[in-house]
């Protein structure tokens, strides 16, 4: 008996033996197998971060990925809610939506990766809004001064000279930061940097001029800016009580430049002497019918088309420019305000000028 014991025991303990070494086996191949997988995931993440930066840039949706900064064009409306953890400290939590998926990168430096938005396109006005639209304004998108609750937009610029200071500028109103202080009421303000003036010859409540420099030519220019919008709301019925009452172009004209074509943008750039076209008579009889108009309701959508018009640069002696705009339909706009004119002579001149 004993012997068949000792027999059985020793099997068992061979057996167990056998079990153990079998286990520490397979925790090896296991130990092994773990450390060939990280060895492999390290040498791929090592690969793919060295060919990341040796890429300049990578386009992902049109945008330009680089392996310091990313440009993602996108709208966001953030709301902030506040909740309360068990522990009574109040926490934030900042929910995001967006117009637009932000491309994603994955560079190494996650840190360094900077998200600009590209408002390049955003809001873009058409070139028609660009001349004859003063509505929404706002201190991004027009040049525009805020005095004792009136808001004066630029209508033209001028290099200044002694000559041009001494024959423009009258009173210091004050001096503009080049932020608009929504708070201001009775100061000046602007969203240009500069000294404002009263402007000789014309009402404070109209016309108001500024003195800026340029940065980067260090020159500096006198701005004159125009209370357009208090014009809609006036009691102006024709175009003399415009072009003579308000801007004196009958006691201050020099000369007369225009442009013709469908391009406003390029107008500026490209202006010829009337008088190259027509005779000073007919310039007489042409600015007799301009006074004449009569006002009309705005309507933007008579500019907005393929047919050419004439934009008039009236030089005044004082250095300031007027511009008026025409149609071959009799239309006519200035300073925020829409005229209508039959005249023949208009039409004459208008032809002559696109011819």
């Amino acid at each position: 008996m004993r012997s068949y014991k000792e027999q059985t025991e020793k099997i068992l303990k061979l057996v167990e033996q056998k079990k153990k070494v079998r286990e520490k086996r397979n925790n090896i191949l296991v130990t092994c197998s773990l450390l060939a997988a990280c060895v492999a995931i390290a040498l791929f993440s090592t690969s793919l971060f060295s060919d990341l930066n040796q890429m300049p840039t990578l386009s992902v949706n049109d945008q330009t990925v680089t392996s310091n900064k990313t440009s993602v064009s996108y709208k966001t409306t953030d709301k902030t809610k506040t909740s309360k953890k068990n522990t009574g400290k109040p926490t934030t939590t900042v929910q995001t939506k967006t117009t637009k998926k932000a491309a994603k990168s994955t560079t190494g430096k996650p840190d360094e990766i900077i998200i600009v938005p590209d408002k390049s396109n955003e809001n873009k006005p058409s070139a028609p809004d660009k001349y004859f639209s003063y509505k929404n304004l706002d201190e991004n998108s027009n040049d525009v001064i805020i005095y004792k609750g009136k808001s004066y937009i630029k209508t033209c610029s001028l290099e200044e000279s002694d000559n041009s200071r001494t024959k423009l500028l009258n009173v210091f109103l004050g001096k503009t930061t080049g932020k608009i202080d929504n708070k201001a009421t009775e100061d000046v303000t602007s969203n240009v940097n500069g000294k404002v003036y009263t402007v000789n010859g014309y009402s404070e409540s109209f016309r108001l001029g500024m003195v800026t420099k340029d940065k980067s030519t260090e020159k500096r220019y006198i701005y004159i800016f125009d209370d357009i919008n208090s014009l809609k709301t006036s009691v102006v019925s024709s175009g003399s009580e415009l072009f003579n009452d308000i801007l004196h172009i009958d006691k201050n004209l020099s000369f007369i430049n225009f442009y013709s074509g469908t391009n406003l943008d390029i107008a500026l750039f490209n202006q010829s002497n009337i008088l190259t076209r027509i005779s000073e008579k007919n310039q007489k009889l042409f600015l007799d019918s301009l006074n004449n108009a009569s006002l009309i309701s705005g309507d933007e959508s008579v500019f907005d088309n393929n047919d050419k018009k004439v934009v008039l640069f009236l030089n005044m002696s004082d250095e300031t420019t007027v511009e008026i705009y025409l149609t071959k339909n009799g239309y006519i706009f200035c300073d925020g305000l829409y005229f209508k004119t039959d005249s023949n002579v208009y039409a004459e001149v208008y032809y002559s000028l696109t011819e």
